[in-house]
């Protein structure tokens, strides 16, 4: 997951910035290992991607959403989209559970369609035309995953 993430920085936004794609490889790493802490991401990789990856990290989970949404820093949010993009790309793979899907498609709607559309405000003008298809992707699987889900449950 996390290299897919760092490929859509690099390959779909075409952002070649050392900090961004550091902290998409590490973006889950403090919430998912005993082993990597926030001083060692320091030391090795400097103040900036510390940053990136304790802003995109759950911990402490209260409050999560409200600092991703109160953040503005657009790396800390671009970020957040390539992530939320590469688990809906995901999202319908066989053993998702029908009740995990809906979560993922009522939180993608109520909360990350507000901050992709603000990060359009907050990031450099010289990035929009690459993150506007992104942005649009996740509304369009969003679409396409609430059809599916509505004539499931209708069968």
């Amino acid at each position: 997951h996390v290299r897919h993430v760092a490929l859509i920085v690099m390959d779909e936004l075409k952002i070649m910035d050392s900090a961004l794609i550091i902290g998409a490889l590490l973006h889950d790493s403090l919430e998912d290992t005993q082993d990597i802490t926030a001083d060692l991401i320091e030391h090795s990789f400097g103040g900036e991607v510390t940053q990136l990856v304790m802003l995109l990290s759950k911990i402490p989970k209260e409050g999560y959403h409200e600092r991703l949404l109160n953040c503005n820093n657009w790396k800390v949010v671009v970020l957040k989209l390539c992530d939320r993009l590469d688990n809906l790309r995901s999202l319908m793979v066989p053993g998702t559970t029908l009740e995990f899907q809906k979560k993922q498609i009522k939180e993608t709607k109520e909360i990350y369609y507000p901050l992709f559309d603000r990060l359009l405000t907050i990031c450099p003008e010289k990035n929009i035309n690459n993150i506007l298809p992104l942005r649009d992707e996740v509304r369009r699987l969003i679409e396409r995953y609430s059809t599916i889900i509505e004539l499931q449950e209708a069968v």
